[in-house]
């Protein structure tokens, strides 16, 4: 876990005069150079320690004749982040679903990233969201869930981190046609045997699914509504 930050020093004018310089244990950069002579100048924060927001701000300072010039940052701003957690309320303890992707929006519409992706605890830890308003879409389900297409809408505060709860309670809905030889003494799977599937309209939904190893074929797909 990282608890430092990182400055540069610059002259009033920008230009650089020293980078890559990190705070101690006691929060402090202490600095003493030749190059600081007689003049105006200012730190940027170029990184800043887990769990607090990256400063945009300008550190100004003067160095006078044979002084020591003093700088004080208080790091009041907590990152702000959201976390979304998908599980499976159809399972007993509410497990986890690894592999969900969604994309993240502003309220506006604007995309604010892609391809974010449930880990292991089902979770998308996203940091660095200004105040406002903004909503998940899933763009990806996991094998054996369906999509879903709703707006998963929250709200970011200043310094606090935003919580959202996803319920995979719609499993994907399949259909399994298993083809045995029932002149057999066993049943014998039958594999390689090619159907089409329709709706019974007479409207195709599916052409050539073939029989696996198993003499199966699992179909799932969103064309297979109730």
């Amino acid at each position: 876990m990282n608890k430092f930050s990182v400055y540069s020093i610059y002259t009033s004018d920008g230009k650089l005069v020293k980078d890559k310089l990190t705070t101690d244990a006691n929060g402090q950069i202490e600095y003493q150079s030749q190059n600081l002579t007689a003049g105006d100048y200012y730190f940027v924060e170029t990184s800043a320690p887990d769990g607090y927001q990256l400063s945009t701000k300008h550190y100004d300072f003067t160095v006078t004749s044979n002084s020591q010039a003093s700088v004080k940052v208080n790091t009041t701003d907590l990152e702000t982040s959201v976390v979304l957690t998908k599980t499976d309320s159809d399972s007993s303890d509410n497990n986890p679903i690894k592999g969900a992707v969604f994309d993240l929006y502003k309220s506006d519409g604007s995309k604010v990233a892609s391809d974010l992706t449930t880990d292991a605890n089902g979770q998308i830890n996203y940091k660095g969201l200004k105040a406002g308003d903004y909503y998940f879409v899933e763009t990806n389900a996991p094998d054996g869930y369906q999509l879903s297409t709703k707006h998963y809408d929250f709200t970011v505060s200043d310094n606090e981190q935003s919580s959202i709860k996803v319920s995979a309670d719609d499993e994907e809905n399949s259909v399994v046609l298993t083809k045995t030889d029932v002149d057999s003494s066993d049943n014998a799977i039958v594999q390689g045997a090619v159907f089409d599937l329709y709706k019974s309209d007479g409207t195709k939904v599916a052409s050539d699914l073939t029989t696996d190893a198993n003499g199966q074929i699992k179909y799932q797909s969103q064309n297979l509504t109730a």
